[in-house]
């Protein structure tokens, strides 16, 4: 397993299998399911898969799309799950909390 350059990255097409990124377990690039312009529909999605130390069970986080997250955006997002993961706590509950908290400031 090698980490992901943007060339690799940018040549990914419906149908491939997701590229894994060495540089963040369990963070991959899932092809987009119909190719459509880049601009809009990006070549894929970041996905980061995880065990959740919570629910005890494998959980996929998205993490956003490709050109419009950086591969080095997403390698940063992954490695703060993997902090949260550590200490015991389900970056996805983490993320839909913090959300609520910021709707109820609302």
């Amino acid at each position: 397993m090698a980490r992901i350059t943007d060339v690799r990255a940018r040549s990914i097409k419906p149908g491939d299998k997701p590229i894994a990124d060495s540089s963040v377990p369990g963070l991959r690039l899932w092809p987009s399911k119909a190719r459509g312009h880049e601009k809009s529909w990006g070549y894929g999605k970041w996905i980061l898969r995880f065990q959740s130390p919570v629910t005890n069970t494998r959980r996929d986080m998205g993490l956003g799309t490709y050109p419009t997250t950086t591969i080095a955006m997403a390698r940063d997002l992954g490695t703060a799950a993997r902090r949260l993961i550590d200490k015991g706590l389900d970056p996805i509950i983490e993320r839909e909390a913090e959300l609520a908290a910021k709707v109820a400031a609302r």
